[in-house]
């Protein structure tokens, strides 16, 4: 199959798996926010910038790497993959360790338990980055989709279940484990790939020295996005958190819907003409170009449509969430205008 028809391939199926993924979701979070109201989410937004870090330290940029690096063999992959294991379990034990800090910081006794619980998701993802990696590279979306979708469905339902059967913020926590557990599973049953018992220092030293940076960046552009949550948990009430995450969840759905699918479909095909940097510089500019004319209507959209989409999905409860959710438009249309006016 050509370069033009796998970048179509991949655009088509990675539309449909997100549009699936992100539907399911989204349903799940409304009926959820109708039986649980926003303390629960408030206290799941709470851990939330902690789980972005978590995720950013476990995967350190090694599944890049990997997608990348043209000529990798079983031995990038194991090596990889026991590493992306061991991080797991060193970043889980901090976690778990400092949990008693996190309650205290936010003075919510509960969430010691949930941080404990929650991070066991560190060590699940980390059992199947490697075999995501290597269906990225070779632009297996269509497998991706086959493979995630299950699984979101098993944690929809069994959150769903849960929340009706009155376990609260049980419902979330586990809506999500539930999720990648299934979606672990299935990329393990469907991937021909399974670690083999070695290891390399110098594949070791050559991925982490590409992926530390990747990490270096995430983890300052996850606190970045993060860092309202915490101070919002910590010097406001839980309940105000709640809408705050809820409003920015639902703000976001249409942007990073679309981001996700050209950067899940975009890396892997400019790394497949890395050594030919004036085409990158093209279709890099191409993509940029194209994301700003999708992106800000889209946002100037949600803005026009806040008021009236919260009073349909939440009801009397959606209202204290139109403000917070309206006010996000302006700023990222801005930033998208900055980043086209830039590139001229």
């Amino acid at each position: 199959m050509s370069l033009k028809k796998q970048t179509l391939s991949g655009i088509l199926w990675t539309f449909t798996e997100t549009f699936v993924l992100r539907g399911l979701s989204f349903i799940a979070s409304v009926i959820l926010a109708r039986l649980l109201g926003p303390t629960e989410f408030g206290l799941v937004g709470m851990i939330s910038v902690f789980i972005a870090l978590g995720n950013s330290f476990v995967d350190s940029g090694l599944s890049a790497s990997l997608i990348r690096t043209k000529d990798a063999d079983e031995t990038d992959y194991a090596t990889v993959f026991y590493l992306n294991l061991a991080l797991s379990i060193v970043v889980y034990g901090i976690f778990y360790i400092t949990a008693p800090m996190i309650a205290a910081f936010f003075e919510q006794e509960l969430l010691e338990l949930i941080v404990r619980v929650y991070c066991l998701t560190f060590i699940i993802s980390a059992f199947s980055a490697v075999q995501l990696a290597l269906l990225n590279k070779r632009m297996k979306f269509k497998q991706i989709m086959k493979c995630k979708v299950p699984g979101t469905i098993l944690g929809v339902l069994v959150g769903l279940w849960m929340g009706y059967a009155g376990f609260g913020v049980w419902s979330i926590v586990c809506m999500f484990m539930c999720t990648q557990l299934g979606t672990s599973v299935m990329l393990w049953l469907n991937s021909s790939w399974t670690p083999s018992l070695v290891f390399s220092k110098e594949k070791l030293k050559y991925h982490y020295n590409f992926g530390y940076k990747l990490m270096l960046s995430g983890l300052i552009d996850t606190f970045y996005k993060n860092v309202y949550k915490l101070i919002i948990g910590k010097f406001f009430t839980v309940q105000d958190l709640g809408y705050y995450e809820r409003a920015h969840s639902f703000n976001n759905q249409s942007v990073t819907m679309f981001t996700s699918i050209i950067s899940k479909v975009s890396y892997p095909l400019l790394s497949k003409i890395q050594d030919q940097k004036e085409r990158i510089a093209v279709v890099y500019r191409q993509l940029i170009q194209f994301s700003f004319f999708v992106i800000a209507p889209m946002m100037l959209g949600a803005a026009a449509l806040a008021k009236p989409l919260f009073y349909w999905f939440w009801e009397n409860s959606g209202y204290p969430l139109f403000p917070y959710s309206k006010s996000y438009a302006c700023p990222v249309c801005f930033i998208l205008c900055m980043l086209l006016i830039s590139m001229f």
